[in-house]
């Protein structure tokens, strides 16, 4: 199925539960972090705060070595502090598709790729959840891939502020 027509559709909920494998997330593994960090971040809210830092040239030149499959890349800094929890959601994708997706191009489904890199340790307190799964233990580096049909969440109940950067882009070489 391709992408547009499912977050261009009314039912984005019905056609993702009829997507779904058993597999809603997975490590990659330890991805060198960029030498790179923003100055400037907006506010979502009192707790979370982030940065687009996808046309940043030192993001542009790690992205080409760190993560060479993909492309048509949106790139957020993400913030966490103490007290923050995101409920379980969908992404639409939005900004990426207005943004950073060309509008010739219409990838199926399974070339979108959603990543985050974790840029600070893990600390008690601080989960990410993946439909049913909550995953935690993860390492500075530590590089995890979900399924466009997962939803997510996150929270960080610990004293500390946690940082990622999340990855929305295409699989390279498709049609």
């Amino acid at each position: 199925m391709k992408f547009r027509q499912i977050f261009e559709s009314a039912d984005y909920e019905q056609i993702s539960k009829q997507n779904r494998s058993e597999v809603s997330h997975r490590e990659i593994g330890i991805c060198p972090l960029p030498k790179f960090y923003p100055t400037k971040v907006f506010e979502f809210n009192d707790k979370l705060m982030g940065a687009d830092i996808s046309s940043e040239p030192k993001i542009k030149e790690w992205l080409s070595t760190s993560q060479p499959d993909m492309e048509h890349v949106d790139v957020k800094w993400l913030m966490s502090k103490p007290g923050t929890i995101v409920t379980s959601h969908w992404d639409t994708d939005a900004h990426w598709r207005e943004n950073y997706l060309p509008k010739e191009i219409d990838p199926d489904v399974e070339d979108v790729i959603r990543r985050i890199i974790f840029v600070t340790d893990w600390e008690q307190g601080q989960d990410w959840s993946f439909e049913d799964k909550i995953y935690t233990g993860w390492k500075r580096g530590t590089c995890v891939e979900w399924a466009w049909w997962a939803k997510h969440g996150t929270k960080n109940t610990s004293d500390k502020t946690r940082v990622l950067i999340k990855l929305t882009g295409v699989r390279k070489n498709i049609n």
